[in-house]
């Protein structure tokens, strides 16, 4: 009995059970779910409450007094509605297409942010010109530094790294050996 107790419990409060009452009262049930809900309903008392409740709301609901409605009322309805619909169908024709739009402005952001990646790349990435600009001065006047008597090498050399220009390392200028020559040990053949 506590079982059966506990059971219409959870099923009175299921929306399939409200439904399944619903359906009773309409006299859509088919007969054996008739059956079986009259056979639950003789054994559940909260369920027979259940029912009684929504069996007076629905008589209450049918001694309300009925308001015919005449076919004027439902041809204006109509009509009504029809107008409505060709409001919203002529405002939708009348929208401009704003795809091309918003597809031009994703473009243009994308093209925009590849741009400003590229620039901010650019200006952080140091250039292997860099040393050549900060030695500008001294490349210009190297027809010069050839031209330097004896004694003055050492003073020049001193003035330009007072003046901050620094010069590779001389390991980068010294003279490479020659390639094997055709023809001679080591040589290709």
């Amino acid at each position: 009995m506590n079982d059966d107790r506990r059971n219409s419990d959870l099923s009175t409060d299921s929306s399939d059970q409200q439904a399944e009452l619903h359906a009773y009262l309409d006299g859509e049930l088919a007969p054996d779910e008739r059956s079986r809900f009259e056979q639950r309903l003789a054994a559940d008392s909260q369920l027979q409450a259940e029912l009684h409740r929504q069996q007076r709301a629905w008589d209450l609901l049918d001694a309300l007094p009925r308001s015919d409605v005449s076919a004027k009322f439902t041809q204006t309805t109509v009509e009504m509605i029809a107008l409505d619909a060709e409001k919203e169908l002529a405002t939708a024709e009348a929208k401009p297409d704003h795809r091309w739009f918003d597809l031009g402005l994703l473009t243009g952001g994308v093209l925009a942010a590849a741009l400003g990646g590229f620039l901010l790349t650019d200006a952080v990435r140091p250039r292997p010109d860099d040393e050549l600009l900060r030695n500008l001065p001294a490349v210009r006047d190297l027809d010069d530094l050839g031209r330097t008597e004896p004694g003055e090498t050492a003073e020049f050399f001193r003035s330009l790294q007072a003046a901050n220009i620094s010069f590779p390392a001389p390991e980068k200028f010294a003279p490479q050996p020659a390639p094997p020559q055709r023809g001679t040990p080591g040589g290709p053949p």
